[in-house]
């Protein structure tokens, strides 16, 4: 399952299988209207935390990260190199991983 990072409300947020959730979507021939809202969050939510009173917020984001997703699968040669050093690029996380014990509190 792939992780897609998203800026929600000015916060990065990681998504469990939301490039799945888009193919699935596209296989099944759904454009990205207003209705489509309410299916990504409900996939989206079956996956991942979505925290309370922020739904709507996600689900602005789930459509346009979705018309993002039909654009880019329209244009020719531009898609993303799928794995790095042989590795799958939906199993590596592509977020900073803060160390506790070596952290100095500097931000």
């Amino acid at each position: 399952m792939s992780i897609r990072m998203v800026t929600i409300a000015g916060h990065t947020v990681g998504l469990v299988g939301l490039d799945e959730i888009f193919e699935k979507f596209r296989r099944a021939g759904e454009s990205p209207s207003p209705e489509l809202k309410q299916k990504l969050l409900a996939e989206v939510k079956a996956r991942n935390y979505v925290p309370p009173g922020a739904e709507s917020r996600y689900a602005d984001v789930l459509l346009r990260e979705y018309e993002r997703f039909i654009r880019a699968e329209k244009r020719p040669g531009r898609s993303a190199p799928r794995s790095w050093q042989g590795i799958p690029r939906e199993q590596i996380p592509w977020y900073p991983t803060v160390y506790e014990d070596l952290c100095d509190g500097c931000r």
